[in-house]
């Protein structure tokens, strides 16, 4: 079957982003035949610019970030947002992080009491954490009071007390009991790789973040913070740590809510959408959005001129 020809861009993507070989690519180049050009049928931009105003052509919004998507600016958009339309899919950071680099059946894999205390005993210590970014206040005041109560071993930039940063985080996180996993802000829907990472160390998160976590994971497999009580939760925090059953029957919960969403982790779905997003370019690439803009501008310019006269 031949494939399809799509011209196709990116702007204002992350500092390391290859516009020849990414995720967006991969998924692209099974469907259509990738030709990158200046003059793309479709654009892909995400939140770290501006030069996406500069393209006249169909456009796809992708954040990872706790940011919102503007409509008047794209056609369509991936973000973590709760939104009903039909251009936009709801993809938290989190769960792409997941499909590329860990096995989905893995949130399903059930651990029998024999198992998990083998896997504490195999712990180092009580809780570790890796961050760089120094900027999310409720984590770092939360970590100060945390370390009063439980020895927190960081590996990261920001706060590092082993003398060196790691270079595997999952290795690191996953001797420890625990991980302080915390968002750099709250709000509705928008959870990122940390937890992921949390629950694929084997860890137990210590979390605090999205909201309606609790709607996809199971909040009895986690220690979910809810921004009340903080003594007593820290208190909770370590009367588990000393009590290993305890422990093992929380390492022994399932994963995700048992009333969870599970589209969310439909990775065909969501491919599927990336597909339609580019159909709808290539068919479109002379169309409505194109011709309307030129009329817009057409209109500005004689609105300017009548001014002058």
């Amino acid at each position: 079957m031949v494939k399809k020809k799509l011209r196709l861009a990116f702007s204002d993507m992350w500092a390391d982003f290859e516009p020849s070989s990414n995720v967006f690519t991969r998924i692209l180049e099974e469907r259509f035949e990738i030709i990158l050009s200046d003059a793309p049928d479709l654009l892909i931009y995400s939140t770290f610019g501006k030069k996406h105003k500069t393209y006249n052509c169909h456009k796809l919004f992708f954040s990872g970030e706790n940011s919102q998507t503007d409509f008047t600016e794209c056609d369509f958009g991936i973000s973590s947002e709760y939104l009903s339309r039909s251009d936009h899919y709801r993809m938290p950071f989190g769960i792409f992080w997941l499909f590329e680099r860990y096995a989905v059946d893995e949130l399903f894999k059930e651990f029998n009491l024999s198992e998990v205390r083998k896997l504490i005993e195999g712990k180092q210590g009580a809780c570790a954490i890796v961050v760089s970014n120094g900027g999310g206040k409720e984590r770092n005041d939360f970590l100060s009071k945390l370390q009063l109560r439980i020895p927190v071993v960081s590996g990261g930039r920001f706060q590092n007390n082993i003398g060196s940063f790691v270079e595997d985080k999952m290795t690191f996180i996953s001797n420890y009991i625990f991980n302080l996993c915390f968002e750099n802000s709250s709000t509705q829907g928008y959870l990122t790789e940390k937890i992921i990472d949390a629950i694929y160390a084997k860890t137990i998160p210590i979390y605090w973040g999205d909201p309606t976590v609790g709607e996809f994971f199971n909040l009895e497999r986690m220690l979910y913070f809810d921004g009340k009580d903080e003594a007593g939760f820290i208190g909770k925090i370590v009367t588990l740590a000393e009590d290993k059953e305890a422990l093992a029957r929380m390492f022994c919960k399932p994963i995700l809510n048992s009333k969870a969403n599970l589209e969310l982790l439909d990775k065909e779905r969501f491919y599927h959408f990336i597909y339609d997003c580019a159909e709808m370019s290539i068919i479109n690439r002379k169309g409505d959005r194109i011709i309307l803009q030129k009329k817009v501008r057409e209109f500005i310019r004689e609105i300017k001129r009548k001014a002058k006269a």
